[in-house]
């Protein structure tokens, strides 16, 4: 099921055996391949490739770094779930926005962490009416993923939004999508462990 659009498309599963990132033995695991039209990536892979390990991240540095997983090796900060099913969950953060009256902020909102996604917020077309924007939303085109295509929009939210000790002002935001997202820039100014 496409996360975008929670449309079905044809995928199969493969296991791969005897992987290896450079010099990380991973072993064996469970692939999913599909119809992937998008000439610079031959694949993705998350978190959930090691499992039993901490993934520690750190883009603003270029640094990701693979440990076992132990005690004394945990973060101290309240862990944030993953979004979705267990085994197949993504990776979240607590992002608050503020609120559509422009000063009361409107809830805590749980988002993917998306290091594939170059916008730094996206958020589902339904949020166009909970939150602030400076002007309104506009439509800018059509989004295609593997399982069909949609009119996306994008608008500026007027305020702070907060994502743990981050924030953006005013930030530009893509409506698009089932799921609230944030990319690449955001990631880039954070540290994460993964669980």
């Amino acid at each position: 099921v496409d996360g975008a659009t929670g449309k079905s498309f044809d995928a199969y599963e493969y296991v791969m055996p005897d992987i290896s990132i450079g010099s990380l033995k991973i072993g064996d695991r469970q692939i999913a391949a599909y119809a992937y039209d998008i000439p610079d990536e031959a694949g993705i892979f998350g978190p959930n490739l090691f499992t039993g390990q901490l993934v520690y991240v750190d883009l603003g540095a270029s640094r990701v770094r693979v440990v076992n997983k132990t005690s004394s090796a945990l973060s101290e900060r309240k862990a944030i779930p993953y979004i979705g099913t267990p085994g197949n969950g993504l990776p979240a953060v607590e992002i608050l926005l503020p609120g559509k009256d422009g000063a009361a902020p409107a809830d805590m909102v749980m988002a993917k962490l998306d290091t594939g996604n170059n916008l730094a917020l996206r958020l589902p077309p339904s949020y166009v009416d909970r939150v602030q924007l400076m002007r309104p939303a506009a439509i800018v085109g059509r989004s295609t993923s593997v399982s069909g295509s949609r009119d996306v929009m994008v608008g500026q939210i007027k305020g702070e939004v907060r994502i743990r000790s981050f924030s953006l002002f005013d930030p530009d935001v893509v409506f698009d999508g089932l799921t609230p997202n944030v990319g690449l820039p955001v990631a880039r100014q954070l540290r994460i462990l993964l669980d």
